[in-house]
């Protein structure tokens, strides 16, 4: 069994070595019967310590250095090895086409939003992270989080019809659309006032 000492340990040196290293030094390749388990036993050390790092006498920032650098060092190993080692079958047979542009942006949205996501968790669960919290940047993500879902389902970001109840059908498309946008100027300079 891992003391809570230790767990606080190898969770500090994760910051400057990977996990094989930190179990070598914490001698679990003899507690171990393979490097694979030694490894696991780490990786569940540092998940305990991120979950609850108040219990480990380990602070945030500190939580937040060690898994900065766990991940700089996965994408540098990931960027230094050939592309097919560092791939699981389902992600080989989904490999994005650089021209598939779409693609490309739903990935980085996806990874996005699991990085805020991870972030937010993290700060939920710190007062002092909470308590230092910007609300009116809080908003300003929920805000375009909610305009970018509306339009990912095909929902309006504002309401058209309100522009466009004045527009007489007879004009061009272009003709409308400017008559619209100007419609949209007047009603946010009138919002703003």
């Amino acid at each position: 069994m891992i003391t809570d000492n230790e767990v606080a340990g190898m969770f500090r040196l994760l910051k400057d070595k990977g996990y094989a290293e930190v179990g070598y030094e914490f001698g679990l390749d003899k507690k171990y019967k393979n490097s694979a388990s030694m490894i696991t036993a780490v990786q569940r050390a540092t998940s305990r310590v991120r979950d609850n790092p108040e219990k480990y006498g380990i602070s945030i920032d500190t939580v937040n250095d060690v898994l900065t650098a766990l991940e700089h060092r996965k994408t540098a190993g990931l960027l230094n090895r050939p592309v097919e080692e560092n791939l699981t079958l389902r992600e080989k047979n989904e490999l994005l086409d650089p021209k598939d542009i779409k693609g490309m942006v739903t990935l980085g949205r996806n990874k996005a939003a699991k990085l805020l996501n991870t972030k937010l968790d993290r700060i939920s669960k710190s007062k002092k992270m909470l308590d230092e919290l910007d609300l009116g940047k809080l908003a300003t993500v929920v805000a375009i989080m909610v305009d970018k879902s509306q339009i990912l389902s095909g929902q309006a970001t504002e309401n058209i019809a309100v522009l466009s109840k004045n527009i007489d059908s007879n004009l061009s498309t272009e003709e409308a659309i400017e008559i619209a946008l100007r419609m949209r100027e007047k009603n946010m300079a009138e919002k703003v006032k």
